[in-house]
């Protein structure tokens, strides 16, 4: 069995237009900005939405905010779908007592939601969504909620239950850690359109657009190549390491890897050298990203020590470096 359908929903002045595969097994992660279709795109699939098309096969959702009923037990709640299915309570007690085993919320069974930590309520809202072995799962933001050390422990939890789920799962998140860790393919939406689908890691390594560049740390740049040199949209040129790339191509470039000084450089090996104009310092963690307006506009990342050496401050003139060799540079899709 697979997912094979294409999804239409209409509203107002919004389209969203997203054919889906899945085979069953695979995790397919939907990454987009706010407005791009996501939620719309799951409750289509929950059957929720009106819509030209749609798959039919047995559905568990896990929300957001969980929704578990407020007079149940979790014990109850994990049992509910079997109950509406008809089966006898005691049969569908134990099938609710093995999925609260396997989530590890076997004490807080005869607890009610509001008794529940959000990592708990998480657990059983996906004990719910599993018990009734549905063929499609669909995960609206399943970590959103969480704290950051509990985000962790359930998406250790999350990971395990997704590898041996049989169906096809799609999980809905903003959090590029959750798709990049939990997902076999990431289909990425922009304006109710697929804009990039790829395995994690080629979609880290190729973005196809600024958005998905984001995502990955890394810069994106957009131009016509022809003989190892990328005019760029926006103004401007780089030397690229590969000569044979010809036509519409991207570019990326790792913040780490641009180099920033104060004064034009002469003795550099980097074949791309131009100046710019610091507009922004934010910090991240142990370094600074820095924001630089060009041709081409660039994010590095320095140390703090770099910024106060280098006395880096909005509306400094300064200069970059970018060796060749540190360019991804491929055709655009």
């Amino acid at each position: 069995m697979s997912l094979a359908t294409h999804v239409q929903v209409e509203r107002g002045s919004f389209t969203l237009d997203v054919p889906i595969d899945a085979d069953d097994g695979e995790v397919l992660a939907v990454l987009g900005p706010n407005g791009a279709g996501k939620t719309t795109l799951l409750r289509a699939l929950a059957g929720l939405e009106r819509q030209h098309f749609g798959p039919d096969r047995a559905v568990g959702f896990v929300f957001q905010d969980y929704r578990l009923f407020p007079h149940l037990s979790a014990r109850e709640n994990v049992a509910f779908p079997l109950r509406s299915k008809g089966i006898r309570r005691v049969e569908a007690g134990q099938v609710a007592d093995t999925w609260l085993a396997r989530l590890g919320v076997t004490d807080q069974a005869a607890f009610k939601p509001a008794e529940l930590s959000g990592g708990q309520a998480q657990r059983v809202a996906l004990a719910r969504a599993l018990c009734a072995q549905p063929a499609l799962l669909l995960l609206d933001e399943p970590l959103a909620a969480l704290d950051a050390a509990t985000r962790v422990e359930v998406r250790a939890v999350l990971h395990q239950q997704l590898r041996d789920f049989t169906g096809v799962a799609v999980l809905v998140t903003h959090d590029p850690l959750d798709a990049l860790s939990l997902a076999d393919r990431v289909v990425v939406l922009e304006g109710g359109r697929v804009v990039q689908q790829a395995r994690p890691a080629d979609l880290v390594r190729r973005p196809a657009t600024a958005y998905v560049a984001a995502l990955a740390g890394l810069n994106l740049m957009r131009g016509t190549a022809t003989g190892g040199v990328l005019q760029l949209d926006g103004g401007g040129t780089l030397v690229l390491g590969d000569r044979s790339l010809s036509g519409r191509a991207l570019a990326v470039v790792r913040p780490s890897a641009v180099l920033v000084e104060r004064d034009e450089p002469h003795a550099t090996s980097a074949r791309n050298v131009y100046p710019g104009r610091v507009t922004g310092l934010e910090q991240l963690g142990d370094r600074v990203r820095v924001a630089v307006t060009g041709p081409p506009d660039l994010f590095v990342d320095v140390t703090p020590a770099a910024v106060a050496d280098l006395r880096l401050a909005p509306g400094d003139q300064v200069w970059l470096s970018v060796k060749a060799t540190d360019l991804e540079a491929y055709p655009e899709p």
